[in-house]
């Protein structure tokens, strides 16, 4: 599963790990449905931006959504330190960098 940035028509930005995508029509390639895993969004913070769970208001045992590719204008890979803020949201453990040392 690769984790993924999608961008909603609707203007959500979320982060989630795209588990499937089902196709209607082979000919047509016709998407009809995509599921996320343990989905996110980007909200803006005093501190810059945060990652919540997504919907706000499903229950938390939720852990895969189904989306309408119709609602989505995009889904492209995220910067690494989208992707490092999103583990650790979901491990709780704070992914830290190693400095890099100039010589």
């Amino acid at each position: 599963m690769d984790i993924k940035l999608l961008q909603l028509l609707s203007g959500e930005t979320i982060v989630a790990k795209v588990s499937q995508v089902e196709k209607l029509d082979p000919v047509e390639h016709t998407v009809t449905k995509i599921l996320v895993n343990k989905p996110a969004i980007m909200v803006p913070t005093q501190k810059g931006m945060s990652l919540v769970p997504w919907p706000p208001l499903a229950d938390e045992k939720v852990e895969e959504v189904e989306l309408n590719p119709d609602h989505i204008m995009y889904i492209v890979d995220p910067m690494e330190e989208i992707v490092d803020s999103y583990k650790s949201m979901l491990s709780g453990i704070e992914i830290v960098k190693r400095p890099q040392i100039e010589v």
